[in-house]
C-alpha cells in the first residue's frame, strides 16, 4: 500500500479525516525537509 493510498483510506473509507490530514501534515513537512537538505548539499541557490 502507498502512502497516498493509506491516506486516502484513512480520510475517505474509514472516515477518520483527522488522523488522514495529520499524516498528509507529516509527509509535506518530511519532504520540505529532504529538499531543504538536497539544495545545501549540492549547493543550488
Amino acid at each position: 500500500m502507498t502512502l497516498g493510498l493509506y491516506i486516502y483510506q484513512n480520510g475517505f473509507e474509514y472516515f477518520d479525516s483527522g488522523y488522514a490530514s495529520a499524516i498528509a501534515y507529516v509527509v509535506v513537512i518530511m519532504v520540505a525537509v529532504l529538499s531543504f537538505l538536497q539544495f545545501k548539499v549540492t549547493g543550488e541557490d
